[in-house]
């Protein structure tokens, strides 16, 4: 145990000495057991176009406000 504590305080000292060489020499080590992710382009957006006379509803085109909170209104009673 000795000797593998040795030996990782000199190649950490050889590290220390050459710092940059050292960093790009691991780089290098790695690079290839690290692939990058490639960007996929999204698909193009379709349009929908209703036909003449139909009228969509809110659900449908997702244009509704949302729902009122709190208590209902009181109407006086007549």
């Amino acid at each position: 145990m000795m000797t593998a504590h040795a030996i990782a305080s000199v190649v950490a000292a050889l590290f220390l000495a050459r710092g940059e060489d050292a960093v790009r020499l691991v780089v290098s080590w790695l690079k290839p057991l690290v692939q990058v992710p490639e960007f996929n382009a999204l698909p193009p957006v379709v349009s929908v176009e209703w036909p003449a006379g139909v009228v969509p509803s809110p659900a449908t085109t997702a244009l509704r406000l949302p729902a009122r909170r709190g208590p209902p209104a009181v109407h006086a009673a007549a």
